[in-house]
Parts: C-alpha cells; structure tokens; sequence
C-alpha cells in the first residue's frame, strides 16, 4: 500500500520579484552551463511519484513509475532516483523479508514534490517522503499492530562509497524474524561504504540490535540525520555497529530505548572492532536496561588502536538501570574512547569536556537546539569539524553569536556543540553591500566566489563540488529575497 502525503507547491512570487531575478538567471544560467557543458552529473535519472499518470516508464516526472520498486530494479551505478513525497512501501502483498534494496553506486533522493529539473530545487521538509515498513497501513502509537511489517524497510549490501539515500523518513521496520531479521530494521547495512544524509529513523523495533540501523563490516557516511523513539531487546536501539566504523556528523539520537536482558544501550552499540567517529551530535533521552551507557555502549574488548572519537558533541538526560555510566558505557574497562570538547553530564575525562547543562530551547517539545546563553554555542574545537557546511537543520555551522564569548579551539572559534548550530541563517543570497538588499552587486559577488571556488559559493551538495546544482541554489534563494 502507497500513500500520499505531505505534498505542497511552490508559493507564488511577485512580478517584482521575478523581474529583479532576471539578470541574475542569465549570468548564473550561462555560469552553470559553462562549468558543466549544460548536462546533469547523474548517467539516468530516473522519477518515482506516486501520483504519476502517464506511461510509467521512469524517465520523467509525466511518466515517472508509481512504485519506487521499479526505479531500483532499473538503475544501474552512476545513476540517481528521484522520488517524490509520499509513502512507499517495499511490497504490497504482505512478503515481510522484501525490502527496498539499494543497488551499488546508486544515489537515491527523496524530498521532491514532482517538478524539479535539478537535485537542488527539492525541499525534504514541504515534500515529506516516507519509506514505510507497515505492509497494512494500521501501525499505532506504541508500536501496535506492528506483527506484519517489514523485517528491513532499506536494505545496502556492498554499497560502495558512491552509494546514497538522502531526504527520507525510514520508520516502521519489525526485525523479529531469525538470523539476521532481527537487526536492522529500518536500514539493514552489510559491508558497504555508503552515504545516508539528511535521513529520520523514527518508530522502528527489533527483537535484536539496531533497530535504526544495523552495521555489519561496513563503514557507511552519516550526516544530519535524526535517529527518535527507535527500540530494540539487543543493543544499540539507534545503531548496532559489528566490526564497523561509521562517520557520524551533525545528527540526534533522542528517545531511543532499549529494553531487552541482553545487549546494552538505547542509542549506539559499539562492538568489537568497531571504532566510528562522531561529531557534532546530540544524545538526550536515550534509556538502557542495562548497567552500562544509556546513549553509547563500547564493548570492553576494543582497544586504543581502533577508537572511537568523539568530538563537539552533547550528552544529556540518557539513563540505564543503575543511573551510573549513564552516557557512555564501557563495561567497566578501558574501551579506547577519546572524548574531547563534548558537554556530557556523567563527566568524562578529555579536553574541552564539561558537564554544564546545554540548556535546550524546549527539550519537552523535542527542540534540541542550544537557548540563548548555553555553554554549547561557539565553544566546540573547529579543528576536528569534518562533515557539511550545515548542521542537521541546514544551518551554517559557523555562525558567531555577538553574546557568546568564544572559547573553543581552531580556526574560526565560533563553532557550537552538538547537532545544532545556534542562530539564523543569514539571507544565503545577500553576499556584497548594501546588506539587506538584493541587487546585482550580489550576484556579481556570487560569480566570483563560484569561479574562485570560495566555501561561500558552495551552497549544493555535494560538499567541495562547485557545480551547477550551486547556481540553482543561488538562483532560487536570489528569487525567494530576504526576510
């Protein structure tokens, strides 16, 4: 079953405004064409809407296939899926062990409302697109009326480093079948480098580990997603990581639980031979039936050749059994942890660590985001920031807020802890004086920061990249004005 959901249209502009984005549309028109010859990146792009009527063959958005199976079986490496907001089921006729499989080297994108001509005009947030483990549609709050679902909603095996899902909502996965059914039930990894960007893992359950997530010998790229009220018996509610080392950036684990006798942690589980490096993230409200790391559990065999890092992050409000090891666990030895400037409220020996209260907007209502005056803005270390230029909410990650003092390290000093950059995002297509206005000047600005490939310039994934989805973004922020 399908459905749609979560589909708007684009606001109307004034005359004035499309006029004042005229001369603007040329120059970049004629920028993007020259840097990339006028054609997209992608070999095949293929279309998946569910309210598609014409001949289905995935070449358009007229004749995009209804059935997100279609364009995965169609795809080959090289290639990108463009799928617009709705939900998608793996199956509609009850196979639990069917999953959307991603083939090797196939960037899959969701967030697109049907239109689009370049990757760079989707918005995830209007144009909700939802992969789906409930095969009959009737899931409850509570995880009621689950026992049909999917055992995986994603499944990667072998997906390399040019592998991508970016833009969806993953929730509903049941991993309660034997053997490797039950982990992983929103997205089940195995030996695979891939990226997941700009993902929720939301409402998944697993009678073993990584209800969110499961790795097993892969080493995939997380950046902004948001991992919330995942649950498991086993450990890591959020992610099970088995001989695998993920990068980990800008991203929140809240309200993970993990419930069961065995395994440890509501948020990550850490296992042998397993060393990810985590940044900028932030763990609240994570719980373990166990003794041992309400947000993060690091088997006690791992050592300090394989890690894990973890840096500018924030712990808060995690709980397990004994109130003890209440954010990182290790099983009461030595695991090879090195935690530096991270706000973390069992203490935790390291550099620029601090168990000061974040101090949440309104960590009641799920707003994660530091409060004016917390201890975590412009106090991270810049130095071991690798990842985007945004946090998970598409935020600059370096902005200077005039009331904080900075005291963290590198270069700039104004870099926050945790998932979360406090501040507004400056009006991105304002970049020359008069500040407040748009006019030619700003574009003018933007050509010579595009050609000189300056940071600034680089508003479009993928990050380093100076390409014609960066023209887009600019056009399209030149044409929306500034508040």
């Amino acid at each position: 079953m399908q459905y749609k959901i979560g589909r708007i249209r684009m606001n109307k502009i004034s005359s004035k405004s499309i006029m004042s984005a005229t001369g603007a549309a040329c120059l970049l028109l004629a920028a993007g064409t020259q840097a990339l010859g006028g054609s997209p990146s992608a070999s095949q792009v293929w279309y998946v809407d569910l309210l598609a009527g014409g001949g289905e063959d995935g070449m358009s958005w007229n004749g995009a296939f209804t059935d997100l199976q279609d364009a995965l079986g169609s795809a080959v490496a090289g290639d990108e899926i463009w799928v617009a907001g709705g939900q998608y089921t793996p199956t509609a006729d009850g196979q639990r062990s069917v999953s959307f499989q991603l083939p090797s080297g196939v960037g899959v994108y969701g967030g697109f409302v049907g239109f689009e001509s370049q990757r760079a005009q989707r918005n995830s947030t209007n144009a909700l697109t939802v992969l789906s483990g409930d095969l009959n549609g009737d899931d409850l709050p509570g995880f009621v009326n689950v026992g049909e679902n999917s055992y995986h909603v994603v499944v990667c095996n072998g997906g390399s480093n040019s592998t991508v899902l970016d833009g969806f909502t993953i929730r509903g996965g049941n991993a309660n079948g034997s053997g490797s059914d039950v982990n992983g039930a929103g997205l089940s990894n195995t030996n695979t480098t891939m990226t997941v960007s700009a993902c929720r893992f939301e409402g998944n359950l697993a009678t073993g580990s990584g209800a969110g997530i499961s790795n097993v010998d892969s080493d995939p790229s997380i950046f902004g997603c948001a991992f919330t009220e995942n649950q498991s018996s086993g450990g890591g509610a959020a992610m099970w990581n088995n001989a695998s080392s993920p990068v980990i950036v800008n991203s929140l684990f809240a309200r993970n639980a993990h419930i069961g006798g065995g395994g440890e942690s509501g948020g990550i589980y850490i296992g042998v031979g397993s060393g990810p490096l985590i940044i900028n993230c932030t763990f609240t409200e994570n719980t373990a039936n166990q003794a041992n790391g309400g947000a993060i559990f690091i088997h006690p065999w791992n050592t300090p050749a394989l890690p894990t890092r973890i840096y500018n992050s924030i712990f808060w409000n995690n709980s397990d059994t004994n109130g003890g090891d209440t954010d990182i666990g290790t099983g009461g030895t030595f695991a090879g942890a090195v935690v530096q400037f991270t706000i973390i409220q069992q203490g935790f020996v390291g550099a620029g660590n601090s168990s000061a209260d974040p101090q949440f907007a309104d960590a009641g209502a799920g707003d994660y985001r530091p409060a004016p005056g917390s201890p975590a803005i412009d106090s991270a270390d810049s130095g071991s920031y690798q990842g985007p230029l945004f946090d998970i909410a598409q935020v600059n990650r370096f902005l200077d807020d005039p009331a904080s003092p900075n005291t963290g390290s590198g270069t700039p000093l104004y870099l926050d802890r945790g998932a979360y950059e406090f501040g507004v995002q400056p009006c991105q297509a304002d970049l020359a004086p008069p500040f407040g206005v748009l006019d030619f000047s700003d574009v003018i600005a933007f050509l010579t920061a595009f050609s000189s490939q300056d940071p600034i310039a680089d508003l479009a994934p993928p990050t380093g990249v100076f390409d014609f989805s960066d023209v887009v973004e600019y056009l399209i922020a030149f044409g929306a004005g500034c508040p």
